[in-house]
Order: structure tokens, then sequence, then C-alpha cells
């Protein structure tokens, strides 16, 4: 699932032009863990489903595929 979940948002960056590198930092994150995440070799934690849904101005749903888009 995580996988699939990191696919999404790294779409859903891509879609609103949001670089890799200002996801990471407004997540707090260090690039390198973004990009493990976004490739599905890191999971994604739940704590961090919402700070990512903000940062995107998506839902959950949408991250987790549960809405059409």
């Amino acid at each position: 699932m995580s996988k699939e979940i990191g696919r999404r948002l790294k779409t859903l960056a891509a879609e609103r032009k949001l670089r890799q590198t200002e996801l990471a930092a407004r997540m707090g994150m260090d690039y390198g863990h973004l990009n493990q995440v976004l490739n599905g070799r890191r999971p994604v934690y739940a704590e961090e489903l919402p700070r990512y849904a903000e940062i995107l101005g998506v839902s959950l749903e949408a991250i987790l595929g549960l809405e059409e888009r």
C-alpha cells in the first residue's frame, strides 16, 4: 500500500508543480527520505498523511486512492 500512496503523492505534487525538494522542506524531512517514500522504498506513516494533504491541498481520501480526482 505504501508504494501506491507514494506514487499518488508523487503525482499530486507534480500536478501542482511542487518540486520534491520543496515538498521535503515543507514536510520537514530530508529530500532523500521523501524520495524513498515517493518511490515506495520507505513507508508512509499515518501521522504524516494529514500534513501531506494540507500541503498538497487534497483530502486524505485522495491520497489513499478512495476518491475520484
